[in-house]
C-alpha cells in the first residue's frame, strides 16, 4: 500500500529551444541555483544513454539529478520515439521515463530540425515532471 501523496511534490518544467531573432542567440540557461551534473553512472543500458544524449543538457539535468543523492542504483528506464520527415522539417517526439526507489523523472518532447539545417539549428520543446515516490508500508492481509 502507498503512502498518501507528498502535497506539492510534484515538478513540472517546461523547456523552449527555439533560436532567439538573428544576431541575439545566447547560450542555454543552466536551471536556477543548480551546480554542474556530475557525472554518475545509473546503470542505464547504452539505448536509453542515446535517447537520453538526445535532449538538450538543461533537460538532461532534471531528467537524472534527483538520482544522484541515494538513489543511483536500480534506475529503470522506459522510452519510445517517432521520427517522420516533412516537406518543410524533419519532427522527432520523444517520451522517456526514468525511475528508482525514490524518485520518477519524466519527460514528452519533441525536436523540429528544419529542412537542410544541421541539427544544431533544431530546437526542442520539452514538458518534464518530477515526483518524488514513497516506499510502501507493510503488507496487508
Amino acid at each position: 500500500m502507498l503512502g498518501p501523496p507528498v502535497p506539492r511534490a510534484l515538478r513540472r518544467q517546461s523547456f523552449d529551444t527555439r533560436t532567439p531573432p538573428a544576431g541575439t542567440r545566447t547560450p542555454p540557461v543552466p536551471p536556477r541555483g543548480a551546480s554542474p551534473l556530475p557525472t554518475v553512472d545509473l546503470g542505464l543500458d547504452a539505448e536509453t544513454t542515446a535517447v537520453l544524449g538526445n535532449f538538450p543538457p538543461a533537460v538532461q539535468d532534471f531528467l537524472q539529478r534527483p538520482f544522484l543523492h541515494g538513489d543511483s542504483h536500480g534506475v529503470v528506464s522506459d522510452w519510445d520515439y517517432q521520427e517522420e520527415t516533412e516537406f518543410t522539417h524533419r519532427h522527432l517526439s520523444v517520451l522517456l521515463a526514468l525511475s528508482a526507489d525514490r524518485n520518477v523523472t519524466f519527460a514528452s518532447g519533441i525536436r523540429i530540425l528544419p529542412r537542410g539545417r544541421s541539427p544544431q539549428d533544431a530546437y526542442w520543446e520539452v514538458e518534464c515532471y518530477h515526483a518524488p515516490v514513497r516506499g510502501r508500508g507493510p503488507a496487508g492481509p
